[in-house]
Formats: C-alpha cells, structure tokens, sequence
C-alpha cells in the first residue's frame, strides 16, 4: 500500500513575522516553511518546549492549512522565548 502524504510548502501567513538576523538587519518569515527552515539552522537554541511546539506547528502547518495561525503564534512564541533567554 502507498501512502502519499501532501505537503503546501507554497502556504503563507497573512502577515509575516520579522526575526533579528543581523544587528540593524531583519529577516521576514512569510510561512510554515520559512519557520521551520529557521527554526532548524538558524536558530541559537534547538531545545524547549516552545521550539518544539513550534516545530510540530509548522509540519502541521505544511500538512494542513488548518493549522495556519496556530504555526505563526508557537513560532513567534518560540522567537520571543530565545529572545528573552540570549538577552539576559
């Protein structure tokens, strides 16, 4: 038996979300796949819960567009958690 599974990696949210990539440099972050791409090689910190939740939100995300807002809020969440941990 084959199973396909499929994948939008063409989906976007509504607004993008803007990450600090360089000191006065901002990065946009248009989707699901965007995010998980960050999240896996851009990111600082590859722990926590936030960053996995945000991880599992965006294969979500790209599997099904019902879990398109929910993708954007964890990775925004994740973002804000490494945020606050590296600027102290």
């Amino acid at each position: 038996m084959n199973s396909v599974i499929e994948v939008a990696f063409g989906i976007a949210w509504e607004d993008p979300v803007f990450v600090r990539a360089e000191m006065f440099d901002d990065r946009a972050i248009r989707g699901p796949r965007e995010a998980l791409r960050y999240l896996q090689h851009d990111f600082g910190r590859q722990s926590g819960q936030a960053y996995w939740a945000a991880v599992a939100a965006c294969n979500a995300a790209m599997r099904s567009q019902a879990h398109l807002g929910r993708s954007r809020d964890t990775f925004i969440a994740a973002y804000a958690e490494y945020r606050f941990k590296t600027d102290l």
